[in-house]
C-alpha cells in the first residue's frame, strides 16, 4: 500500500472525503485490482461500508469497477483522474469564496444604506429621562433648539430636579439653548427668567404655532418628550432634523412681531433688569449678608 502525503490527505479530507474513501484510495494507489472481500480483509472494514465508499469514488471517476475472471474488482482509473478532480474542486472553492466575497460586500453596502434610514430609540420614566438629557447634551452641535409647551411655573414642574441639572450642565459646557413657547402668562414668566437659565426664548401665538409636546432638535436628531406617560423618543433622521431646524428658524424670526411696541419695550426692560440682578448675585452672592 502506498501512503498519501499528509498534506494531500488533509486536503482531501477537508474537501469531503471520508476516512473509508481515503483508506480505499491508499490501497488503490498500489495499482492492484481488488474485490470488496480482499479490501475488507486488508482494511478490517465491512464489505457494506467499503461498497458505499467505493461507489462514491467511482462517481468521481477515481476508481473504476472491472471484471477480472468474472469477479468484479476495483482499480485506480489513473492519477490524472485525481488531478482532474482536484482541479475541479479548487475551481468550485474559488467560486464559492468569490460568492461569499460578493455577499459580504452587499451586506456592507446595505449597512451604509441603513445609516440613512430613520433610527428610533425610547427612554421611559425619570431614570430614562435623565439618561436622555445626558445623551442630548453629548450630541450637541451648535444651538440646541426647543419647542416647549409651558403648563407649569418652573418651580412647580414635576421634573424640576432633572431640568435644573440640565441647566447646570449646559452652563458648564457652554451649550446655547433657544426656546419657542406660547405667548401666555406662564410663557412670559418663563421668558423673564432666561438670564438665570442660560437660554434665549421667544413667544408666539398658539394660533400661529400650536405646540402640543416638548421637542428638541440637536445635531441630526429630533427628540420628542411626552409627560403623560413620561417617555422620550429619539428620531435620528438628518432630513427630518434639517426641516425642523428650518421651521424653527422661520418661527424664531417672526416670533413676537405681532406684540404691541410698548409690550416689547417692557419685556426688554425686564430682561435688562434681571441681567443686572444676575450679575450682582454672581459677584456678591445671593444671601442678605452679602448685599449689606
Amino acid at each position: 500500500m502506498s501512503d498519501l502525503p499528509i498534506s494531500i490527505e488533509t486536503y482531501l479530507a477537508e474537501s469531503g472525503y471520508s476516512g473509508t474513501e481515503l483508506l480505499l484510495l491508499r490501497h488503490s494507489l498500489a495499482g492492484q485490482p481488488m474485490t470488496l472481500r480482499e479490501l475488507a480483509s486488508r482494511t478490517g472494514k465491512s464489505t457494506g461500508v467499503l461498497s458505499q465508499a467505493a461507489r462514491k469514488l467511482v462517481s468521481k471517476k477515481i476508481l473504476t469497477k472491472q471484471l477480472f475472471n468474472n469477479s468484479p474488482k476495483y482499480v485506480l482509473s489513473s492519477l490524472d483522474a485525481i488531478r482532474h478532480w482536484i482541479t475541479i474542486d479548487t475551481k468550485k472553492k474559488k467560486e464559492e469564496l468569490m460568492r461569499k466575497h460578493t455577499d459580504f460586500h452587499h451586506f456592507i453596502d446595505s449597512i451604509h444604506l441603513d445609516e440613512n434610514r430613520p433610527k428610533m430609540e425610547y427612554f421611559e420614566e425619570e431614570d430614562g429621562l435623565q439618561k436622555a438629557f445626558i445623551r442630548i447634551l453629548a450630541m450637541q452641535q451648535g444651538d440646541m433648539l426647543q419647542w416647549l409647551p409651558i403648563i407649569y411655573r418652573e418651580e412647580d414642574d414635576p421634573l424640576i430636579g432633572i431640568r435644573k441639572e440640565q441647566i447646570r450642565q449646559r452652563k458648564l459646557n457652554h451649550i446655547p439653548l433657544r426656546v419657542i413657547a406660547h405667548d401666555t402668562a406662564l410663557g412670559r414668566r418663563y421668558q423673564s427668567r432666561d438670564v438665570f437659565s442660560a437660554r434665549t426664548s421667544k413667544l408666539i401665538s398658539s394660533h400661529t404655532c400650536p405646540i402640543v409636546f416638548e421637542k428638541i432638535v440637536v445635531g441630526d436628531t429630533v427628540v420628542c418628550i411626552n409627560t403623560s406617560p413620561l417617555r422620550v423618543c429619539f428620531i435620528q433622521y438628518p432630513e427630518l432634523a434639517n426641516v425642523e431646524r428650518l421651521l424653527f428658524e422661520s418661527f424664531w424670526k417672526y416670533a413676537q412681531k405681532d406684540l404691541p411696541e410698548t409690550q416689547l419695550k417692557i419685556i426688554k426692560t425686564q430682561a435688562i433688569h434681571r441681567r443686572l440682578i444676575a450679575s450682582v448675585r454672581e459677584r456678591f452672592g445671593s444671601g442678605k449678608k452679602g448685599l449689606k
